[in-house]
């Protein structure tokens, strides 16, 4: 879903070339297949932002910029984008010309908005200002959170198109820190894997950082 909807960014908010928006089966609210954000929501450690990144990369080529929405730094960003003051050079806080003050984009540049759930819902660095942000920016956004039923994110979760990722089974946990460890010259039983697995609640992050 993800790499589909980065690969036709630029045809459908650029170009105004809007897909067919198809029910979900069994009724419900249509996937907003058309919106200018990604809302990527599940639990920590699964790998949320690397997929992110790597769809990014692989698939479209884009310059990723990635902040934390719930510190003063991803704040100052979102107001910054919200009011239009960036143009179409390279974000940048440091080094350059001394009169460049203000956060600016590349054309390839997506941006990646991580623990927005942390956020607050003020007009300032917070759920409002992002949502303006989101409608403002020629730039695809992907925002990241834990819980996208969350009451914090709510309000953003309507405006961007919502993937929901979940934890991978364990036995596919294992399966790939034996390849990890294989390639790190480690032996480790694969049943040992799998209840490390379990124990860490099928948080890879966590799992890796036991081996």
């Amino acid at each position: 879903k993800l790499t589909e909807w980065l690969r036709d960014w630029d045809s459908v908010v650029l170009r105004g070339q809007k897909k067919a928006v198809a029910f979900r089966p069994g009724g419900g609210i249509p996937e907003n297949v058309n919106a200018r954000a990604a809302l990527i929501s599940g639990p920590p450690g699964i790998g949320k932002t690397t997929s992110c990144k790597l769809v990014a990369q692989m698939h479209g080529g884009y310059e990723v910029l990635e902040y934390n929405a719930s510190d003063a730094r991803g704040q100052a960003i979102i107001n910054e984008m919200a009011e239009g003051i960036a143009d179409n050079m390279t974000i940048n806080f440091s080094g350059g010309p001394a009169q460049r003050k203000t956060p600016a984009l590349t054309k390839r540049a997506l941006i990646i908005m991580d623990e927005v759930d942390g956020m607050g819902g003020g007009d300032r660095g917070g759920n409002a200002a992002l949502i303006k942000m989101i409608k403002k920016t020629r730039n695809p956004i992907i925002c990241i959170c834990n819980d996208a039923g969350s009451q914090k994110v709510r309000s953003l979760a309507s405006n961007c198109y919502d993937i929901k990722f979940t934890r991978p089974a364990k036995n596919t946990i294992a399966q790939r820190c034996a390849q990890i460890a294989r390639q790190e010259g480690l032996e480790v039983e694969p049943n040992a894997l799998e209840a490390l697995a379990e124990s860490c609640g099928s948080d890879m992050r966590m799992v890796l950082n036991q081996l």
